[in-house]
């Protein structure tokens, strides 16, 4: 968790890619986690991280839009991620598998949220 909060710090301060990296494996070394354990911790903070300067801009973003923005974080982070995945078949199972769930935590996210939201409006209304 320390390694995505990590990165989402650190491209809010709009630091450079490597002072990121130095910085996730002083982490990694300080907890005592092997390079897999990182690679799952920056996978889900890297697709979290904000597309637009505001919420309000990413929300009037189009799904090609958002789509770009998102691909646009991928590509930046991953030689770092290529760096954590160096194993075989076996790691590379295991990041869809962590891709999967990062996806799955999303949508109960966007679920909750909306029902609150339904929730307030309904109770206002």
């Amino acid at each position: 968790r320390r390694g995505g909060t990590t990165v989402h710090r650190r491209v809010a301060e709009r630091a450079a890619l490597d002072n990121i990296e130095m910085e996730i494996k002083g982490l990694r070394f300080g907890a005592n986690k092997n390079q897999l354990d990182c690679a799952r911790a920056l996978l889900p903070a890297i697709l979290t991280l904000p597309v637009a300067p505001t919420a309000a801009a990413a929300a009037a973003m189009g799904k090609k839009e958002y789509m770009a923005a998102l691909v646009a974080h991928i590509r930046k982070f991953a030689p770092v991620l290529r760096k954590y995945v160096a194993g075989g078949e076996e790691d590379q199972v295991d990041m869809i598998c962590t891709l999967q769930e990062a996806c799955e935590d999303d949508d109960e996210r966007h679920t909750t949220t909306a029902t609150t939201t339904n929730t307030t409006t309904t109770t206002t209304t």
